[in-house]
This record gives structure tokens, sequence and C-alpha cells, in this order.
């Protein structure tokens, strides 16, 4: 008895932990998804920031 008992468990244990595994890998590809979306659109910051700069700051010291 005890022993099913504790087969039972451990099953359960297994499979909470295939599922708990299941959601963590979805949430994760989520989450990569929304972020290469951000940085997607600020790839191009740098070079902008630097045009930027050459326009307002032309002539001046820094």
């Amino acid at each position: 008895m005890y022993t099913d008992l504790a087969d039972r468990i451990a099953a359960s244990q297994k499979q909470l932990s295939a599922e708990l595994a299941s959601h963590a890998k979805a949430l994760h590809e989520t989450m990569r998804r929304d972020i290469s979306i951000v940085d997607d659109q600020y790839k191009d910051l740098p070079g902008r920031v630097k045009r930027l700069e050459v326009a307002v700051f032309r002539g001046r010291r820094r």
C-alpha cells in the first residue's frame, strides 16, 4: 500500500515537472520574441544619434 502511494506521488511529481517545464519554455519563447521586437526597433539607434550629434554640435567642442 505504501509503495503504491509513493509510486503515484512520484508519477505525479514527474508529470507536474514536465508540465512546468513546458510552460516555462513557452514563456521563455514568448519573452524572447517580445524582446527581439523591441531590439529591432532600436538597432539603428547609435547611428541615428551620431548623425544627430554631428548636425547639432557641428563646429562645437565637447
